[in-house]
């Protein structure tokens, strides 16, 4: 027997018509704010992985300095078609990714040392414009190859929905990542 009192609660159409627009209006305002959010992520994720790409470098450079022939480090900034930025310490030359690999001499073995575009879908990279190389000597200083003392270089990031991360190497090795414009939170601003 039921009482007066105890009916069951169901939900109407119009309720649940009213209850699906309003989750449709969130999913508007949140949709762009969600791809605004990838894109920051992704972009900031890139340029953490090139940043610490050069650190190995320098480091590499300095951990060979008491070898029986210290090497030098470059590492290749490509930043066309799909864009690459890869170590090797056979040299000063730049490497290639083909004839001339982007590896570095472990132990005795090539370790292949590369960060490419794929693990950033739609990014490209602004500065440098054409193929440039960083080269570190044994102490981790830049230095331009020929025993004199390098420049100081900027890799340039650039997101798919336009924001912008700087990597700055300066001549005495120091990375630095900073944000034009204040486009990505969490980076200091130039």
């Amino acid at each position: 027997m039921t009482h007066p009192n105890d009916r069951q609660e169901r939900f109407s159409l119009i309720e649940l018509m009213i209850v699906v627009a309003v989750l449709g209006i969130f999913a508007m305002l949140a949709g762009p704010c969600m791809v605004e959010f990838i894109d920051k992520r992704r972009l900031a994720s890139q340029a953490k992985t090139i940043s610490e790409l050069l650190q190995q470098a320098r480091s590499e450079a300095i951990k060979h300095s008491s070898d029986a022939t210290p090497k030098t480090v470059t590492a290749t900034v490509s930043p066309t078609g799909s864009w690459f930025v890869g170590l090797s310490n056979t040299g000063t030359t730049a490497c290639d990714n083909g004839a001339t690999p982007c590896t570095i001499n472990q132990a005795g073995v090539d370790v292949t040392r590369l960060v490419t575009a794929t693990e950033c879908p739609g990014c490209t990279i602004t500065s440098p414009t054409a193929v440039a190389t960083i080269i570190y000597d044994l102490r981790g200083v830049v230095t331009d190859g020929a025993g004199g003392e390098g420049a100081a270089r900027t890799i340039t990031p650039l997101s798919t929905r336009g924001k912008q991360l700087q990597i700055s190497v300066s001549t005495i090795g120091r990375i630095t990542l900073w944000t034009p414009s204040a486009s990505v939170p969490g980076y200091p601003s130039c």
